[in-house]
């Protein structure tokens, strides 16, 4: 039984798979779209007949694969010449209308031989009759006899029939079910009138919240309306009573009785602060006994010198391990002035860095239990904050002048940019490291 057929450049077709069920497949769709050449390709497949007509335009090659459920593949394909690949096996060079050997047992699409006569039960025309229609009763009775399909005809035949009386007893259950059916809604014949009913309440239910809403409103304005006498007579009292009242007293100054209650005020909120405040005093412990801070003094003031130590030498160490070999100078007295001078200038702000830097990484001493070493300590930090400020100034000035040199370098090197001795090109970095050679100095 064939599972699926590919079509490849075939006709209509450009690429077309088909996957069929188990039994009856029909085709379905308007005209023009290629049902037919299903059937011609399956044709093409099993007879090699004429195919000069069924390759697309300008396609190289066109080809129909059939699956079998018995899991054969037939692969029937033309480029130049019709050629068969069935199971893997290429079939070539077969002659106008040949076929392997093999096809007719893969594909079981053969035609019946009978009285020299071959007879096609497997495709046919679209304006031909169907098979064996037009033939007499004695020829298609030695068709069924001769022909090795007859018993699946004849099981086909009678699986109709049985499908058929299936159908009809279906048919039968459905009409009685019908029937039945019919006859329970019959008593549901009432609901639309229910229906009607039922909708015509909603309405009048609707109108009656309504109403009942409009009825509280009313009777909300009807209890407004009572207030508001009620109110309209409580105020007409009251006006009849003030007019019989005399003219009101003269009123006195009420600023010394204002400051008054300020002061008065002001002295509770102070006794409640007071308070408050002994109140705190009062859960305030007895401080601890002193002891003398002068080990701690001698400790702190010896690990601030190592500290210092190590910083300056961390940063002597850093300076060498950046120096290079000296290059030969030149004989330039007025550059080797600025020179000197912007080295000085170097040399003072890394002092003066180092010295920013140590004082930044000064650890805060543990707070000494004796009041008058604290205030020694407080005002050695005040010390130390002034001589930091200082530096930093110093630093600011260093910097400005540090600048000015750098800018005067730059007018130098744009009036000389090559060294007159060696012709090097000269660059601000290779000056600030000082570019001379040997003998040049005065």
């Amino acid at each position: 039984m064939i599972r699926k057929i590919v079509l490849q450049n075939f006709m209509a077709h450009e690429s077309t798979e088909l996957e069929l069920a188990d039994g009856l497949n029909v085709l379905v769709g308007p005209n023009n779209i290629g049902k037919s050449t299903i059937a011609v390709a399956l044709k093409t497949l099993a007879r090699n007949g004429n195919s000069s007509f069924v390759q697309r335009h300008d396609a190289k090659e066109c080809a129909v694969i059939v699956t079998t459920s018995e899991g054969h593949t037939i692969q029937w394909q033309k480029k130049k010449s019709p050629s068969y690949i069935i199971n893997g096996e290429v079939k070539d060079r077969l002659g106008r209308g040949g076929t392997p050997t093999e096809l007719d047992d893969t594909l079981r699409l053969a035609p019946v031989e009978f009285e020299d006569k071959d007879f096609e039960p497997h495709f046919g025309e679209q304006k031909s009759p169907i098979f064996l229609i037009n033939r007499p009763p004695s020829q298609i009775a030695q068709f069924f006899s001769t022909t090795s399909d007859a018993e699946r005809l004849v099981a086909m035949q009678r699986l109709h029939q049985r499908k058929k009386g299936d159908a009809q007893s279906q048919l039968k259950f459905l009409e009685d079910a019908n029937q039945e059916l019919t006859k329970q809604s019959e008593c549901l014949a009432p609901v639309p009138i229910l229906a009607n009913m039922v909708s015509q309440m909603e309405e009048d239910l609707e109108r009656i919240s309504k109403l009942d809403k409009e009825s509280a409103k009313l009777l909300g304005d009807l209890e407004n309306w009572k207030k508001g006498s009620v109110e309209a007579s409580l105020q007409n009292q009251k006006l009849t009573s003030l007019e019989q009242l005399r003219g009101l007293p003269a009123f006195h100054d009420e600023k010394p009785l204002a400051t008054f209650l300020a002061q008065v005020g002001t002295a509770e909120r102070e006794c409640e602060q007071t308070h408050r405040l002994a109140m705190e005093l009062s859960k305030v412990i007895a401080p601890p006994a002193m002891h003398s801070t002068e080990p701690l003094e001698q400790l702190y003031e010896h690990l601030e010198r190592a500290y210092r130590l190590q910083t300056l030498g961390a940063i002597r160490s850093d300076c060498l391990a950046n120096l290079v070999e000296p290059p030969e100078v030149l004989p330039e007295s007025s550059l080797a002035h600025w020179l000197n001078e912007y080295e000085a200038l170097l040399q003072a702000a890394e002092h003066s860095n180092a010295q920013r830097i140590e004082l930044a990484g000064l650890q805060t001493p543990q707070q000494p239990s004796d009041t008058e070493s604290l205030q020694m300590l407080i005002d050695a930090m005040h010390s130390h904050l002034h001589a930091s400020e200082a530096l930093l100034s110093s630093q600011a000035k260093i910097d400005e002048e540090s600048n000015r040199l750098d800018r005067l370098l730059a007018e130098w090197l744009n009036a000389n940019p090559t060294c007159p001795t060696c012709g090097t090109g000269l660059t601000l970095e290779m000056m600030r490291r000082q570019h001379f050679h040997a003998g040049a100095l005065d």
